[in-house]
């Protein structure tokens, strides 16, 4: 699917003004990400998605409550089994182009990444 994006974009008359405008994006999102990182700290909950700052509210007790139980649940288990690491919500998971906050959405995000660098190669 990319690899057929990339051949369109490149039988395109205008291809090179198009992948010049498209570097010079990434180049500032890469601006704006460094920035971010810089800016963040561990008492904010923010993600950087595709070049925007993502705000998130802060959580309620009952939230921190059942997401420390499942916490220490499968910490246990994760080391009895010694299946690796499990993190909190506050675990900032970089990836190609994004830093999530939140396992869960890196998790699914880092799958449509594998999937998408698929084509890349």
């Amino acid at each position: 699917m990319l690899t057929t994006r990339v051949a369109r974009l490149l039988e395109a008359p205008g291809a090179r003004l198009v992948i010049e405008r498209v570097q010079a994006i990434l180049d500032d999102e890469t601006q704006r990400r460094r920035a971010f990182r810089e800016w963040l700290t561990d008492d904010v909950k923010a993600e950087f998605i595709n070049g925007k700052v993502i705000m998130h509210s802060p959580v309620r007790r009952r939230h921190l409550d059942a997401t420390q139980n499942l916490l220490m649940l499968l910490r246990v288990y994760v080391q009895l089994n010694d299946l690796g690491a499990v993190d909190s919500e506050k675990a900032l998971v970089s990836l190609t182009r994004n830093d999530y906050d939140r396992a869960a959405d890196a998790a699914r995000y880092l799958l449509l990444e594998q999937r998408s660098s698929q084509y890349v190669r």
